[in-house]
């Protein structure tokens, strides 16, 4: 009986394509030929029964079967990566693996002073980390494929344990000389005909925004629809254009040109820590939690 799994080459391959847009250029990534690369991607759609890629005047798109899959597939990878990583530790003798997710933003703010703060008091850590949505870390919480997690209000899950760390709430982040900045609150009604950058209307955060907005009679209607609060940033101050982001991503400093004004409706956002029920959380895991912990304490309050 033919094995028709995919192979993990078949999914870097769909991965890389979908993230560079370019049969070429993924092939340049993943150090193998072209026809290599495509015809990868043909084995993968034979396997799954689907298209997952069309040329569209010129680009090449990913189909929406390919984006209903990109779950699973991330849930794969998530899970060889954690493999090989504890692979790693056992051979090097190191007892000090973490495997964890995160949301873009907290991923920016929280992460990188926790893992030093961590390292001290672990010599021998090392953190695998996955940056996904919030419903694809809950999920990988809940599977047990990864330690610990950091997101933001999440989806309820029997098998999660979520721990409050502190609170946060959505801002409008406005470019010095923009008629909106010398504003002390940004009104939902101030950004209709505007164009300004946030998240995806159909993101967890974009579903909350337009709730709320709508609840004002007005519309969230983003012109530019981005993944990342740091991008959401960078772009408001190339296109000098206001952004609808969390209050503590203009606070870090990168962005000078940007001031953080408080958003009307409020949108208020619970910082969590999820743990696994599905085994014991490793003593690396915890530091890492704990120090976590401490940066939202620090930052947040």
């Amino acid at each position: 009986m033919t094995d028709r799994r995919p192979r993990l080459h078949q999914i870097d391959a769909f991965r890389t394509v979908l993230q560079v847009r370019s049969v070429t250029e993924a092939a340049r990534l993943l150090r193998v030929s072209q026809p290599a690369v495509s015809k990868s991607l043909r084995q993968l759609e034979e396997i799954l029964g689907c298209t997952l890629f069309a040329r569209v005047g010129g680009r090449l798109l990913p189909t929406p079967e390919a984006a209903a899959l990109m779950p699973a597939m991330e849930a794969v990878l998530a899970s060889l990566t954690a493999l090989t990583a504890a692979g790693r530790a056992v051979r090097e003798g190191a007892g000090g693996q973490v495997a964890m997710v995160a949301i873009p933003s907290l991923a920016t703010a929280v992460l990188p002073a926790a893992i030093e703060a961590a390292t001290r008091r672990h010599a021998r850590l090392r953190v695998a980390t996955q940056i996904t949505s919030t419903r694809q870390a809950v999920d990988a919480v809940a599977r047990g494929v990864v330690d610990i997690g950091l997101v933001h209000d999440i989806l309820d899950d029997p098998s999660v344990l979520a721990e409050d760390l502190g609170q946060a709430a959505m801002a409008c982040a406005v470019p010095a000389g923009h008629r909106l900045a010398g504003r002390r609150k940004v009104r939902a009604r101030d950004l209709r005909g505007l164009p300004f950058a946030s998240y995806a209307v159909n993101s967890p955060i974009g579903e909350r925004l337009r709730t709320a907005f709508e609840a004002e009679g007005e519309a969230f209607t983003p012109a530019f629809e981005l993944g990342a609060s740091t991008v959401i940033c960078e772009v408001a101050l190339t296109a000098g254009v206001p952004a609808v982001v969390e209050d503590y991503i203009p606070a870090l400093g990168r962005w000078p040109g940007l001031r953080a004004v408080a958003l009307e409706p409020a949108i208020s956002l619970r910082l969590r820590l999820l743990t696994t029920l599905q085994r014991p959380v490793p003593m690396a895991a915890k530091v890492l939690g704990e120090e976590c912990r401490r940066v939202v304490e620090e930052r947040f309050r």
